[in-house]
């Protein structure tokens, strides 16, 4: 927001070249701030999935897992 400041002090100062570097310093951050946006976006969409698989597998409970039977049960001797 500086930057747009210094832009139009230097542009009624008829100062080509401060508002040239005001503009260009502008226009700089605005590229930052939008690339840390999508690093931030792209991070959660990398690591979210991951984590909702992983939050996914450790909601089961040992109740809900299904259970086999055994056909191959010993018989009891007597």
């Amino acid at each position: 927001m500086e930057d747009l400041k210094t832009a139009i002090a230097a542009a009624k100062d008829s100062d080509a070249l401060q508002f040239k570097n005001s503009i260009v310093s502008a226009l700089g951050d605005k590229v930052a701030q939008s690339l840390e946006v999508q690093k931030m976006e792209l991070a959660g969409t990398i690591f979210g999935d991951e984590s909702e698989e992983q939050t996914s597998e450790d909601d089961l409970d040992v109740e809900e897992m299904p259970v086999e039977e055994d056909d191959n049960e010993i018989p009891e001797e007597e």
